[in-house]
């Protein structure tokens, strides 16, 4: 594949090939992390590191180019930060991109898909199936929008301001997004709980009992759910139930993971989670999509010979793209095997 970048990051001008398997060694802050972001936002139309797209621009510039294979990215910062997506040179709209070159990423800051806020875990599901399902990532822009404009009206009706029928249109237009992101979800989790558990077992070589739960707090029929809850939320002045406050739950022997696992643990966890969730795009992707791309930043120093091989092996499966700072921590045969760039 080839990588061309301009203004991105710290990379005024950058252009790369990219093998099956390419290691790119250089010291820190010498842009690799930056690579693997440029790939993963086009994947998904989103950084792994930050929010605000404008923040991807480089200092100076007022806009940044990233472009793999024939699909590309245009991100302005004037008149305002947006976003331009193309394929072959064509315009294409956000959801008609996300998910053609599907990558996966490992990182360091993996583990707080467990460790962290459940912020972190619906991101995590989010961009997941914003790449492998169309109507998952209209229903999740449209429910985003639905629910700032919701929340306005929560608080006119808190203030006096307005009537409580006014929810009545924002509550049936929040109910079908909601409904749509749930049901995907609860299918993601349904695929999870089968491969989750098998794949940590593998790598781990422990007979622990690791499980995983989707908790949604709309249960049954949304509209109606929702409309049960106003009286709550009118006085909270916001939207406290939704999709939006949903959570990913990862238990080891009936215990909380984050509370109770070890390192090492929460380590094979999200590896395990990380293989299923190549399988899960492989399995879901759309015909016209590549296979996701393993993307590998830095990870190799933070883990042992035993989950090194764990990943070795999904390097067979998979395109993958590798940073590090030193390749002592890289097996003889990957090292033959890659395309090794310096920075």
């Amino acid at each position: 594949m080839k990588l061309f970048l301009k203004n991105f990051r710290s990379h005024k001008k950058l252009e790369l090939d990219l093998e099956p398997i390419t290691i790119i060694i250089g010291p820190n802050g010498s842009g690799k992390t930056n690579i693997l972001e440029a790939v993963s936002f086009i994947s998904a139309a989103r950084s792994f590191r930050v929010e605000d797209k404008k923040n991807l621009i480089a200092d100076g510039a007022d806009f940044c180019t990233i472009k793999l294979q024939d699909n590309e990215a245009i991100i302005s910062r004037i008149p305002r930060t947006i976003a331009t997506f193309k394929i072959k040179g064509v315009k294409k709209r956000i959801y008609d991109f996300v998910g053609r070159l599907p990558s996966v990423v490992f990182n360091p800051e993996s583990l707080q898909i467990i460790n962290g806020s459940p912020s972190e875990r619906r991101r995590f599901m989010d961009s997941l199936l914003a790449q492998t399902s169309t109507d998952y990532f209209k229903a999740l822009i449209d429910y985003k929008k639905i629910l700032v404009r919701r929340n306005k009206v929560l608080q006119a009706i808190a203030d006096y301001q307005a009537d409580e029928n006014q929810l009545d249109f924002w509550d049936e237009e929040m109910a079908a997004a909601a409904s749509i992101i749930i049901q995907e979800r609860e299918a993601l989790a349904t695929f999870l709980r089968e491969s989750f558990p098998r794949l940590y077992l593998k790598i781990a070589k422990k007979k622990d009992l690791v499980e995983l739960a989707y908790r949604s707090q709309i249960e049954g029929e949304v509209l109606t759910k929702i409309r049960q809850k106003r009286p709550i939320e009118i006085h909270a002045r916001t939207t406290i139930f939704g999709p939006h406050r949903d959570d990913l739950e990862f238990l080891i022997n009936s215990h909380q993971a984050s509370n109770y696992a070890s390192r090492g643990e929460i380590r094979s966890m999200i590896l395990a989670l990380k293989l299923a969730e190549l399988k899960f795009i492989d399995k879901m992707k759309s015909e016209e999509a590549a296979i996701p791309t393993l993307l590998l930043d830095d990870v190799f120093s933070e883990l042992d010979k035993h989950h090194r091989d764990h990943i070795h092996h999904l390097v067979k499966d998979y395109p993958t793209i590798i940073t590090t700072t030193d390749l002592d921590h890289l097996s003889k045969e990957l090292k033959e095997r890659a395309e090794l760039l310096e920075l």
